[in-house]
């Protein structure tokens, strides 16, 4: 039987707790990983660029110098092409020790992520308790009162309420730009920070509303960010994510369709132990406006006076196809082996494709569009990865106010989609080699979402059966 087991690096330090880290303790354990990042990153002054272009040089210089001692092959020349090919090694040699300490830098900067991700949950924990409280878990597992028992009971019971709204809601996708735990745990701890002692049918109300008003982009924080800690180059500000997303693309894009990716900050919601990161970075402005739709229909379903159980009425599940009157499909075609590939790739680019080509330039009937959070299979993928197989991205269309889907603008729809949007991502994908996979984009119908969402639903009950 095969067994993995982690192992997470600490750096050495002289006295070590013998019981469990509290946040403080955990926190001190991160800023000494920044530091030696850090240091790691300041002593790399390899440059790729200055690199290529020497070894470019001097493979020049040795054919001219070749062609130049041509019927004079001695000693001296086999020496002098000897010293000439060491200098050469000697590029080669940097840039592999470069590339080794930068491959050490990625698995240091995992590490410390992942404790990162530990320390959150800790200063979550340190902000809801008292320290009685806090400091039991830490040592015991156990609360030391009813009263700390009480205070995780609510939190715990409004975090899986608030789940089972993103999920019903499909907007629990952290891949379409959508929430993910980490954000509506940090949100929710926001809430109780600033109404503690509350009910929870108050906590709750105080949730929606927070959100469904709050000036986004202002980001959601429960502690302060110092710009004086040592390795605070990895911790997050708005600059640095304005950067990073003007940097960031896929490897297999190319450059035009880098340009074209829009990066805007739209919501932030950021960790409160160092290095502070935004969990909400996938979220671009098209996946944005989901969120505070869902978030403002949630508030006026809390506070429905005629519905006596209007607490619960975010939860209940709400029907993607019942949501929109105009849907497009993106069918990805292709063998077994490739289509799943392709799929997740189309899935990955929608929530800026869609923000480029239909949302902006189809503005005056188009408000926003909603992505189904998961790709559904239009008909069983055979297991041989020769044979065809058919895979789509469902997107609902969410019209302007007063405005209709009219002759005009499924025209200038459709020739988006077909035009631009579907040889697009196909050639990014592709990016000039053949993959036998084929990308159609077009309008659906309500009973076709329907259907396709009910046999995926069917699916999914005889799985978990």
């Amino acid at each position: 039987m095969q067994i993995d087991v982690k192992f997470l690096e600490i750096p050495k330090f002289a006295r070590i707790p013998r019981k469990n880290f509290s946040a403080k303790q955990t926190e001190i354990f991160l800023l000494k990983f920044g530091q030696i990042i850090h240091k790691l990153e300041e002593n790399d002054h390899f440059d790729e660029g200055v690199y290529w272009h020497e070894i470019r040089t001097r493979k020049e210089m040795r054919k001219k110098y070749e062609n130049g001692k041509k019927g004079t092959e001695n000693k001296a020349y086999e020496d002098e092409k000897e010293q000439f090919d060491k200098i050469t090694e000697l590029f080669h040699q940097s840039r592999r020790k470069a590339l080794d300490e930068r491959a050490e830098v990625k698995q240091r900067k995992e590490a410390l992520f992942i404790l990162a991700a530990h320390a959150t949950n800790l200063k979550v924990l340190q902000f809801l308790l008292p320290e009685n409280n806090y400091l039991a878990i830490l040592e015991r597992f156990e609360l030391a009162d009813a009263f700390g028992t009480k205070t995780l009971e609510k939190f715990r019971t409004i975090f899986a309420f608030l789940e089972k709204w993103a999920k019903n809601n499909q907007i629990l996708s952290n891949e379409l730009g959508y929430f993910n735990g980490q954000m509506l745990l940090l949100m929710l701890s926001k809430v109780f920070l600033l109404f503690p002692n509350s009910s929870l049918p108050f906590l709750i109300d105080r949730f929606f509303f927070i959100y469904s008003n709050w000036n986004w982009p202002m980001p959601v924080q429960l502690a302060k960010i110092s710009d004086k800690k040592f390795g605070g180059f990895l911790s997050w500000s708005p600059y640095r994510e304005w950067f990073w997303r003007r940097q960031f693309a896929w490897e297999n894009l190319g450059k035009e369709a880098k340009k074209n990716i829009r990066m805007e900050l739209a919501i932030s919601v950021i960790t409160p132990t160092f290095p502070e990161r935004n969990m909400a970075k996938n979220v671009n402005n098209s996946s944005a406006k989901v969120l505070k739709n869902e978030l403002k229909k949630a508030l006026a379903k809390i506070r429905n006076k005629k519905d006596e159980n209007a607490i619960i009425g975010p939860i209940r599940m709400s029907k993607f196809s019942e949501k929109f009157e105009n849907f497009v499909v993106f069918k990805c075609f292709g063998t077994s082996f490739n289509v799943k590939n392709f799929c997740a790739f189309v899935g990955q680019r929608l929530r800026y494709e869609l923000l480029e080509f239909v949302e902006n330039p189809l503005a005056f009937w188009v408000d926003f569009c909603h992505v189904f959070p998961k790709a559904i299979a239009l008909s069983k993928c055979p297991t041989d990865g020769s044979k065809m197989c058919e895979l789509a991205w469902i997107v609902g269309i969410q019209m302007a106010p007063n405005q209709k889907a009219n002759g005009t603008f499924k025209r200038k729809l459709n020739a988006k989609l077909s035009k631009k949007l579907e040889a697009k991502i196909q050639r990014d994908f592709e990016k000039g080699s053949f993959h036998n996979i084929q990308l159609k984009a077009e309008m659906a119908s309500g009973e076709s979402v329907r259907n396709w969402i009910a046999k995926e639903e069917r699916k999914e009950d005889e799985e978990e059966e």
